[in-house]
């Protein structure tokens, strides 16, 4: 068990991840159900932040939400 390659180091730090961007998105989604094939996927918002944005997994049906002032609550969707 002396092989170099049999060892993880976990003492050093992670990339630090810069604020914004890609990593503050990751928490912003919606979860649809996509009745034309009864799946669930999760949207995310477009590049201009001004929808959500997806497709059925399965058949690539797509689905925009809008986002508006305020906006809602409701995270959860169903696509028909």
């Amino acid at each position: 068990m002396n092989d170099p390659g049999s060892q993880l180091d976990l003492s050093s730090d992670a990339k630090p991840t810069p604020p914004g961007g890609e990593a503050e998105r990751q928490g912003r989604f919606l979860g649809v159900t996509f009745e034309c094939c009864g799946v669930y996927a999760r949207i995310y918002p477009n590049a201009a932040g001004d929808a959500y944005e997806g497709r059925c997994p399965r058949c690539m049906k797509s689905v925009r939400v809008g986002i508006g002032p305020g906006g809602g609550s409701a995270r959860f969707y169903t696509a028909s």
